[in-house]
């Protein structure tokens, strides 16, 4: 678990207000992925090997599909357990939780602090390599349609 700072933001397009953790200024291979239901985890790239299980997903696999990922636009579908609710994470742009709109005003620090647990992938770890590359290849599909 680690604290983060939350910022007040505003959305220029529906007027809703909420907060969102941020990462410091000096948080190279960190990020905080969010779910659709607003839930919000912590993951160290250096800490934590499955991003780099699927960096070399990637690699070993560029010349058997056509569409290239980056690996920030997979990874939390792709091997992280879903939220209390059933969401998926994601890395993403901060965005309104109301109307998903990332036209955004973002305020000061609030003095407010929140602890983020780190994310899991304990459906991830029980597969085999076959099938890991199968939903690769499953999450790859998505993206190309």
């Amino acid at each position: 678990m680690k604290y983060f700072n939350l910022i007040k933001y505003k959305c220029l397009n529906c007027d809703a207000s909420f907060f969102v953790p941020e990462l410091s200024d000096f948080s190279y291979g960190e990020f905080i992925l969010e779910s659709d239901s607003g839930e919000f985890k912590y993951l160290n790239t250096f800490e934590d090997p499955t991003y780099q299980e699927v960096i070399k997903l990637i690699e070993e696999n560029k010349d058997k599909i056509r569409v290239q990922p980056d690996v920030q636009s997979i990874y939390g579908q792709l091997v992280c357990d879903p939220d209390s609710k059933g969401f998926q994470f994601s890395i993403r742009k901060t965005s309104c939780p109301k109307c998903r709109s990332i036209n955004l005003n973002s305020g000061s620090v609030t003095e407010q602090k929140i602890c983020l647990a780190l994310l899991t992938h304990d459906k991830w770890d029980l597969l085999d390599k076959k099938t890991k590359l199968l939903l690769y290849i499953q999450q790859i599909t998505k993206i190309e349609h």
